[in-house]
């Protein structure tokens, strides 16, 4: 290191000992001087990493005149750094190569490694797909802003920074951050071994000279990278399963609407409801392999009734998607007919899971659903655990699962994500116990200490910090996944009571007027 770097970061110790000394985390070097890339203008590139808002004190910028070079000395709080660890974009080398040269103490290396540990998680995981395509969906709405402007300045800004963006989607995909600095941006995107020419694509965009050269070559950049970015998925083939229910949802929202908008002649609905159809057809079709019919293309703005036709010819084709796999519409003569069919099921829960965020109450709640039905009851945490608080090996969990889900009948109340899309399968009715976080860490705090015939072995999990907030988390981190599987799924059976109330009044109705505590 230099005398100059040397000489700037003793500076920020010195000062942050004077002013803040309980907000200095560490300083790490990127960047040139860290790399051994440098040259005799480069500046210094540092971490300097805070615990709190009196650590900002610490950032200045200025200009030595003795070597005409610019320095900014910035500082990045810890926030800041799990941004960047969410991998929103690809200059991550501050985050995971910064050499440390000053650390108050070593519980900030720690929390630095395991904030590195978690993007290198990202990173090597399928989300890096969803990052590169948001990074893609950035660069495509400056393209767009390149629209709403004349001016080459403005158009050459919105090509520029739509390049960066698609610099971040192309290394995020590939599951790579850029190290160096710009100067050396293409030699790491050559690195890739790319199946294009991007960096020529890139150059031949600047140094374009007109608003309309500009636009046409970053279109042509786009959809090359739009191509590339696929992620390979393997459709499913169509099934009762995942087709069930669609067919009823488009005639539901849109059929009628297509006749009145014709009969009122207008045009913006006919048009809007056809376009339903269409997005419908494509999200369906993205995963499962049937036709997304191509309809808009067929959309006349001049003869409406025409585009009444044009729905139900599509509605049709779908329609022997359905026969395909061997179910029909749900149709019914009157609503009273309808009634008494929906009704039915009541009696009819064969299967049942019960969900729900910890201490939502759903041992309780399949307790009392059981003494309601009789249905043989199922704790997954008993198959789980031994008396002794250690787990079962996996097979053993997995053979007690699938032997319980075999027989004609059974409640089985846990979450265990693992296996929650295989108990959804199998059943027919679930249950989730969608409460807000401080009812469930209040159904915590009061079972503690009472004896409990859901687990096997006494536990502390009203009291381990890590129990307790992976509950404040679950709305946002957990719940999520929950409710994609309850869209997947929506053919079953779904209950989602919001509050005990909702439970208490349901088990009230299907026992006949009795009390019930969930």
């Amino acid at each position: 290191m230099n005398d100059i770097n040397k000489t700037i970061i003793d500076a920020v110790i010195k000062k942050a000992d004077a002013l803040c000394p309980d907000s200095l985390a560490l300083i790490g070097v990127y960047g040139s001087a860290a790399t051994g890339d440098e040259h005799k203008k480069s500046d210094l590139d540092l971490m300097i990493l805070i615990n709190d808002e009196n650590g900002w004190v610490l950032a200045d910028g200025f200009i030595l005149d003795d070597v005409d070079v610019g320095y900014d000395i910035y500082c990045t709080s810890w926030d800041m750094l799990e941004r960047d660890a969410q991998c929103n974009h690809a200059y991550l080398s501050k985050l995971f190569d910064s050499v440390i040269v000053y650390c108050k103490d070593q519980s900030a290396l720690k929390k630095l490694d395991e904030i590195r540990r978690e993007a290198a998680e990202l990173l090597a995981s399928d989300k890096r797909y969803d990052k590169a395509n948001n990074a893609y969906c950035e660069a495509k709405k400056m393209f767009a802003e390149s629209y709403l402007t004349e001016s080459l300045s403005r158009v050459r800004s919105c090509a520029g920074i739509a390049i960066v963006f698609i610099e971040d989607a192309v290394m995020l995909y590939n599951g790579q951050y850029f190290r160096k600095g710009t100067k050396r941006t293409f030699e790491e995107l050559r690195q890739l071994k790319l199946p294009f020419d991007l960096e020529t694509i890139i150059i031949d965009i600047i140094l374009a000279e007109t608003v309309e050269t500009i636009r046409e070559r970053l279109k042509k950049l786009l959809v090359l990278i739009k191509e590339y970015l696929q992620v390979p998925t393997k459709k499913e083939l169509p099934s009762a399963t995942n087709l069930c229910g669609t067919y009823e949802e488009m005639y539901s929202n849109w059929k009628n609407k297509m006749s009145e908008a014709a009969d009122r002649d207008d045009v913006y609905s006919s048009f809007m409801n056809l376009l339903s159809l269409q997005h419908m057809f494509y999200e369906i079709s993205e995963g499962i392999s049937v036709d997304n019919f191509g309809i808009m293309d067929k959309f006349d703005s001049k003869n409406l009734e025409k585009n009444v036709s044009i729905f139900n010819n599509a509605l049709s084709n779908y329609l022997a998607e359905y026969e395909k796999v061997g179910i029909s519409p749900k149709r019914f003569e009157s609503v009273e007919e309808f009634a008494e069919d929906y009704c039915k099921t009541i009696h009819k829960m064969q299967k049942v899971i019960v969900i729900g965020c910890p201490g939502s109450g759903k041992s309780t709640f399949s307790k009392a659903l059981h003494n309601v039905t009789g249905l043989p009851l199922y704790h997954l945490d008993m198959m789980k655990w031994n008396a002794d608080g250690t787990n079962v090996p996996r097979s053993t969990f997995m053979e007690r699962l699938h032997q319980a889900l075999k027989k004609e009948s059974w409640i089985i109340d846990g979450n265990y994500s693992s296996t929650m899309e295989l108990r959804m399968q199998f059943c027919d009715t679930v249950f989730f116990l969608d409460y807000p976080t401080d009812i469930c860490i209040a159904g915590i705090k009061s079972r503690k200490g009472k004896e409990r015939t859901d687990i096997p072995c006494a536990t502390l999990e009203d009291e381990d910090h890590e129990f307790v907030e992976f509950i404040k988390n679950y709305n946002s981190v957990s719940r999520p996944a929950v409710m994609e599987l309850l869209h997947k799924y929506s053919h079953k059976r779904i209950i989602i009571f919001e509050n005990r109330n909702n439970a208490n009044e349901f088990l009230s109705q299907i026992s006949g007027g009795k009390d019930n505590e969930s």
